[in-house]
């Protein structure tokens, strides 16, 4: 590959998501991903497929999608939604190629730390080729923990391991990115979250129904604080579809001139009980 034309590709593909997703006013996010070329997570791809918003599917199991490359300005939409700055702890659940990880490590700088899980180690694998292949260089701390450093970008750790279960690199985080759509939310992503800290995560209502949530900590509590809608490949392990109940739902409908209106619907879910109200207050 022409790495020159490569970038170029790069370049010009940063200036069309600044032209057309506004969240790239922040310089902080221009400057993400201005740094972090996507042509190197995603070797042997033409560039065209590269360097469009789109996501990219990098591996398959029992033909559905396994993992991708998560769209561009979906990545910096979640990373805005969880308020990835200097200095953040950010987990993320769902490796990938990597990609996404390296984007918030940017984000977080040196002075932060980025923790990222997949439940299939070939998975793992990859993304730590590709930040090997990017300039990572990595450390092991003293207490076993191996970290991918490069000046100008936050330490990564990358685990195997299926992340419901509590991912003890750290103690806490201040922010939880989850990459792929679950059915629940996992008791230790509440556990491990800072007081006022940031969940962003698909939430499968329905088989079909999806949302993007950014939930923030609140008294022990999540509470939402932005809702989109998104499509997202599906998690595994404890919170994947074969392990979803889904329940029976009744609507009902009346005329709008009975003044009736539905507040709230609640979810009940194996782990947690989500109540849906009608209004969420913009993320702030």
């Amino acid at each position: 590959m022409d790495q020159a034309v490569a970038q170029q590709k790069h370049q010009q593909f940063v200036a069309q998501l600044r032209a057309a997703h506004g969240c790239f006013s922040s310089p902080e996010l221009s400057d993400a991903f201005e740094s972090v070329p996507r042509h190197l997570f995603l070797p042997g791809l033409a560039l065209e497929e590269v360097y469009s918003d789109k996501a990219i599917m990098t591996a398959m199991g029992n033909g559905k999608g396994r993992s991708s490359c998560s769209q561009p300005s979906f990545i910096a939409l979640m990373a805005s939604m969880v308020g990835a700055s200097t200095g953040k702890r950010i987990l993320e659940i769902g490796s990938g190629t990597g990609y996404t990880a390296t984007i918030l490590s940017r984000l977080v700088g040196p002075a932060g730390r980025v923790v990222s899980v997949d439940i299939d180690d070939d998975l793992v694998e990859m993304a730590q080729r590709n930040l090997a292949g990017f300039g990572f260089e990595t450390q092991t701390t003293e207490d076993g923990n191996e970290w991918f450093r490069k000046p100008g970008f936050g330490n990564i750790a990358v685990r195997c391991q299926d992340g419901f279960q509590p991912v003890t690199v750290l103690d806490r985080y201040d922010g939880i990115v989850v990459t792929a759509s679950g059915t629940d939310i996992a008791g230790s992503w509440i556990t491990q979250l800072e007081e006022e800290g940031r969940l962003v995560a698909p939430v499968r209502l329905l088989p079909g129904l999806q949302i993007l949530v950014a939930f923030r900590k609140q008294q022990g509590r999540l509470l939402s604080r932005d809702i989109r809608a998104c499509s997202a490949v599906a998690l595994r392990g404890e919170l994947s579809d074969d392990n979803a109940d889904w329940p029976q739902f009744q609507i009902e409908v009346t005329g709008a001139e009975s003044g009736g209106q539905a507040e709230e619907t609640v979810f009940q879910r194996k782990h947690t009980r989500m109540v849906v109200t009608r209004q969420a207050a913009a993320c702030k």
